[in-house]
């Protein structure tokens, strides 16, 4: 008969197993991330550093196009402290908050749960985060998403001391990490506003004092920090705020590919060991603690329903929630000891009712064709056929051969080999921008989506104003965002002050005739054209004005449709 120590002992083997898995795979992928995203944080690092500011060009002053203010400043520390590469200051972030986000979870199960301390059961967290698919995914990519596990988990820690000791401290160490998991990714704001109010008021209802002086508090923070953000960034608000209600997905074919069901239904496949553990053993008395962690849940993914995920691959908006899940799952584990568990070893006793739940539970998130329906029923409901604008003046080249597609990733490694060798007084125009800005801080960048152009998030695209700061290169956003192609390709200033090369490094590239590097950006981009498209002339691709203008808008296209060689799940968002 297997002893208590038995048990603890195959626990401790299991954790230390998985995490030399998870270690041996994700270790040689820490230098390799291609998520462009994440290397935006290192062009604000690097004008930080040098005396500029937290700005995305530097004689524009500051600018609040970074979302995820720890993030920032958490990568602009290890950037001034460290010699490391770009790539792995970034993604050692992801990394070790990931990590510390495990051993953060683990803890609490011990700190606060006694019944799982008996057992250690709490170590279950670490074989069950760590050697998920969507672990292994963010925790190498260089963004916020497990640095926001790590301060959810944190904050649902300081939530859990606030309710036991319900005292000065406890509520100053609880709105702090609320904050910290606010400026990691605001979207989480409703849990940090609602969920410790709620969860005191369901351990006891005598405590909505306690709540709603917890709220006042949380408030007064944020307009305290709408300030301070106005002071360190120039904006109240992120830019990204600004410009996704400007316009800029008019045309936009992309919407499809971020489909919040489906997205949802990969995160709770994620968190199925939890969500079995909350049906199979919740009992009357968690009920209430229950609906204090999933109704902020349910408000949070149904906010996330109504806007376009950009960049939302991998569940990512969602993941950072899955210490809820957690937190639901050791308060129903507890409850069922406390009630059902002998002294000495687990003697499971599961309702029948509760075991069928389960079954179906595991059924519905472990069938593939329940999760296509999901994502096809979604698509058909609730994400409108994309209609492209197009372009009215076109183009032609002198050869019709179709250029081989590059790729997304490799395409931004050509542009980024082209503008090593040009000079660094230009100015680029571009939607993929991240490892390029990183690589070159001191190139003037044109936002063409709107993320960290204060003029251009506030009024919305504009090719006019675009072409007015006369950027010597335009590489042409991507094709996904059809109204402002069409925009620049139908405006006489471009048509007239441009040599325009279409589908040239995947989208297109134009150069202007009277800059003033006109003769070495065309001497170089000619060179670097063979080395990348051998067997090619880059005169042949050199196009004209043509022809009657096509309608405005054609009709509604397969929203699925996308360039050959171009990368949708990884465009410009934040």
């Amino acid at each position: 008969m297997k002893t208590p120590s038995d048990y603890r002992l195959a626990l401790v083997g299991m954790s230390f197993a998985s995490l030399v898995i998870y270690f041996s795979l994700s270790v040689p992928k820490l230098q390799q991330t291609t998520v462009d995203d994440a290397f935006m944080f290192l062009r604000y690092a690097k004008h930080w550093l040098t005396g500029n500011g937290f700005s995305w060009n530097t004689a524009e002053g500051p600018a609040h196009g970074i979302t995820s203010v720890t993030h920032l400043l958490i990568v602009t520390a290890l950037r001034g402290l460290t010699n490391l590469p770009d790539p792995l200051v970034i993604t050692l972030v992801s990394f070790v908050a990931g990590l510390a986000a495990v051993a953060v979870l683990t803890t609490s199960g011990f700190v606060f749960f006694p019944h799982l301390r008996k057992h250690w059961s709490a170590l279950l967290v670490i074989p069950f985060i760590v050697l998920g698919q969507l672990f292994a995914t963010h925790s190498v990519t260089g963004l916020e998403t497990t640095l926001a596990l790590f301060f959810n988990s944190v904050f649902i820690v300081t939530v859990l001391y606030f309710a036991k000791q319900r005292s000065i401290l406890s509520l100053g160490l609880c709105l702090l990490t609320a904050y910290l998991s606010f400026l990691t990714r605001p979207d989480m704001g409703l849990y940090c506003l609602i969920f410790p109010p709620l969860f005191l008021m369901a351990e006891d209802t005598k405590q909505w004092r306690q709540g709603a002086c917890y709220i006042l508090a949380f408030v007064l923070l944020l307009v305290v920090d709408l300030f301070v953000k106005k002071a360190l960034f120039g904006d109240f608000l992120p830019l990204p705020f600004y410009a996704k209600s400007s316009g800029f997905y008019r045309g936009y074919l992309g919407a499809s590919r971020w489909n919040a069901g489906d997205q949802n239904f990969i995160f709770f496949r994620e968190a199925l060991p939890w969500l079995l553990v909350v049906v199979g053993c919740a009992s009357r008395a968690t009920i209430r603690k229950l609906v204090a962690i999933f109704l902020p849940m349910l408000l949070t993914f149904g906010y996330f329903a109504t806007v376009i995920q950009i960049t939302g691959l991998d569940a990512r908006y969602y993941y950072p929630s899955l210490p809820f899940v957690i937190l639901g799952a050791f308060l129903t584990m507890q409850d069922y000891a406390q009630e059902h568990l002998q002294d000495s070893l687990p003697q499971l006793r599961i309702h029948p009712w509760r075991a069928l739940a389960a079954i179906l539970l595991l059924i519905v998130f472990t069938l593939p064709l329940v999760e296509t329906s999901v994502k096809n029923t979604w698509q058909a409901l609730m994400i409108p056929p994309a209609t492209p604008y197009r372009v009215q003046r076109p183009f032609r080249t002198p050869t019709s051969v179709t250029l081989p597609p590059l790729g997304w990733w490799k395409g931004i490694i050509e542009i980024n080999a082209l503008l090593k060798k040009l000079p660094s007084n230009l100015v680029l125009a571009c939607s993929e921008y991240g490892y390029i800005g990183s690589e070159h801080p001191a190139l003037p960048i044109i936002d063409l989506v709107g993320l960290h152009d204060r003029k251009v998030a506030y009024a919305g695209f504009s090719a006019r104003s675009v072409l007015a700061q006369k950027p010597d290169i335009i590489w042409f956003p991507h094709t996904d965002y059809t109204f402002e192609i069409t925009e620049i390709i139908d405006n006489e200033d471009f048509r007239n002050s441009y040599e325009f090369y279409p589908k040239v490094y995947n989208y297109g590239i134009a150069v202007r005739k009277d800059s003033s590097e006109k003769a070495i950006i065309q001497k170089e981009l000619t060179n670097e054209f063979e080395r990348v498209y051998p067997g090619y002339l880059l005169s042949d691709f050199k196009a004209e004005p043509i022809g009657v203008p096509h309608p405005p808008i054609s009709a509604p296209v397969n929203p699925d449709q996308s360039t050959p060689g171009a990368s949708p799940e990884q465009q410009s968002g934040n």
